[in-house]
């Protein structure tokens, strides 16, 4: 039993969060383009639990918490203007802009939300390495290290390197991979003094073949810079994603690396376990994942619908109703042999 709530709680809090904020977006684009948004639903199937707004919004909890969606006034409902009555909170009436806004903000909003977990991240537990700029504050040393060796203590400030003011963390660190003697210019401050000394050592190689002086760096951010660094690592994430699925095209990775949800149960305990930090920035990872997988120009998803909406604009009228319907089919059955692959993998690694 213990260990099902292990697996069972942090992936239920991973998917409705991601889910709910998703569909959230949606639901916020609607409104603000005056569109009546019918139901708000988390999870398929039956209805455990709904509410009716005073707006006329129906709120639900269905029985698989594996997904959601926003149904509109007319969304599906694609004929032609003249053979119903204009109604201005119908979706189908509004502008091709407006409708692509409203489909762009269910996956908007996913990288709005990895930003905000990422900014989170940062501001209350340091941010990345590679975040630090100028002056390196020594946090903690390694005992037995070069640093400890040397004398460096917690709390010092390493202003200079070789001579050389420190432009950032990463320069510093290339300079010590080079594991030759390193001359450091340190700020000690104490008892309401700033003692200024030139401490040499020489850099240490460990088993991994990485050389190393023995200090872990204060990594402290201010929220402005917590927020830069967020919306910088939301890019990054990003990049390296669609760099991955053009390399799952291309072959160059094997595409047993796709997860499914099983693995999905099993990321969301394994990080849940490693700690608060490691969780959100699961949380984060996944949410970013999840904006662009539904930006996939598939049917069903919110990039599908993009395309016909563009088409839509390019055409001046919209696709037959009978050629929209072959399309959703087709992409109603990617998505289930996407899932059986991905379940079939995520087995298979077991």
């Amino acid at each position: 039993m213990i260990s099902f709530i292990e697996y069972a709680v942090p992936f239920l809090f991973a998917i409705v969060l991601l889910v709910v904020w998703h569909e959230f977006g949606h639901y916020l684009a609607a409104r603000a383009c005056k569109v009546h948004v019918e139901t708000f639903s988390f999870g398929f199937g039956p209805v455990l639990f709904r509410r009716v707004d005073r707006v006329g919004t129906t709120w639900q909890c269905a029985a698989l918490p594996l997904g959601g969606f926003v149904k509109m006034r007319g969304e599906m409902t694609r004929t032609k203007a003249s053979s119903r009555p204009s109604d201005p909170t119908c979706f189908e009436d509004k502008t091709n802009a407006q409708k692509a806004f409203i489909v762009v903000a269910g996956p908007l909003a996913n990288f709005v939300l990895a930003a905000l977990l990422f900014v989170f991240m940062f501001a209350l537990w340091g941010g990345p390495i590679t975040s630090l700029r100028g002056p390196i504050t020594i946090d903690s040393i390694q005992e037995d290290s070069p640093a400890a060796r040397a004398g460096l203590q917690s709390g010092d400030i390493i202003t200079q390197l070789n001579g050389a003011p420190i432009a950032n963390y990463t320069e510093f660190q290339e300079q010590i991979q080079r594991n030759e003697p390193i001359m450091l210019a340190i700020r000690r401050p104490s008892a309401g003094t700033t003692t200024l000394t030139q401490v040499r050592l020489v850099p240490q190689r460990q088993e991994d073949g990485v050389a190393r002086i023995g200090i872990v760096p204060n990594t402290d951010l201010s929220l402005g810079r917590a927020t830069q660094e967020g919306i910088k690592m939301v890019w990054t994430v990003t990049s390296l994603t669609v760099q991955g699925l053009s390399q799952l095209v291309t072959g160059e990775i094997s595409r047993t690396e796709l997860a499914g949800p099983i693995r999905i149960v099993q990321y969301s305990r394994d990080f849940a376990v490693a700690g608060a930090r490691s969780f959100v920035f699961f949380l984060a990872i996944l949410s970013v994942n999840l904006g662009l997988l539904n930006l996939l120009p598939i049917p069903v998803l919110d990039g599908g619908r993009l395309v016909l909406i563009g088409a839509e604009a390019v055409l001046r009228r919209p696709l037959p109703e009978a050629a929209q319907g072959m399309l959703m089919r087709i992409g109603v059955l990617l998505i289930i042999g996407l899932l059986i692959f991905v379940t079939i993998n995520d087995i298979g690694s077991l």
